[in-house]
């Protein structure tokens, strides 16, 4: 069998909080490859264990990958004008496609099947997964648009308060 095609040509997009992430990882790794070599102050706390084997190129390679990673999510914020306006309509087209499939603050809160609520968060609920392509689209064109906003992507202001 294998592994399912892929069927997405888009690189993918990263938010600032994984770039973050990303780049801690990125200095742990690179810690970890200097694992036994010389630094200013003589041998690194790390090189004294003994029993400790440091695979320094596979460690290279995660360094090499994440770097990667990081250089593209450099560039994905679309900076051209016209695609941007193009992407910002489209995002608008997207939310109000979902935005009245949203869990109202009133919905998240109905925890009994005797409520009168009850009825319309589940409504809600069951028809949630035909969205949910609409909010990914809607994500990624986020992504695009402001990658250093971590509230780009925020449903919760979308949220209806009843």
């Amino acid at each position: 069998m294998g592994r399912p095609k892929k069927t997405t040509t888009d690189a993918p997009l990263i938010s600032a909080t994984e770039a973050e992430s990303i780049t801690d990882d990125l200095e742990k790794l690179k810690e970890m490859a200097g694992a036994g070599e010389m630094a200013e102050a003589g041998y690194s706390a790390t090189a004294q264990i003994d029993e400790i084997c440091v695979d320094k190129e596979s460690i290279r390679r995660k360094i090499a990958i994440l770097s990667h990673q990081l250089e593209t999510h450099k560039s994905q914020r679309e900076t051209n004008p016209a695609k941007r306006r193009e992407l910002e309509a489209r995002r608008k087209t997207l939310e109000s496609k979902f935005v009245d499939y949203l869990e109202t603050y009133r919905d998240l809160g109905v925890i009994r099947r005797e409520s009168a609520e009850w009825s319309p968060a589940y409504k809600k609920a069951t028809k949630r997964h035909e969205v949910e392509p609409y909010i990914s689209e809607w994500k990624r064109i986020g992504l695009r648009l402001e990658p250093q906003d971590p509230d780009i992507n925020s449903l919760e202001r979308l949220r209806k308060d009843s």
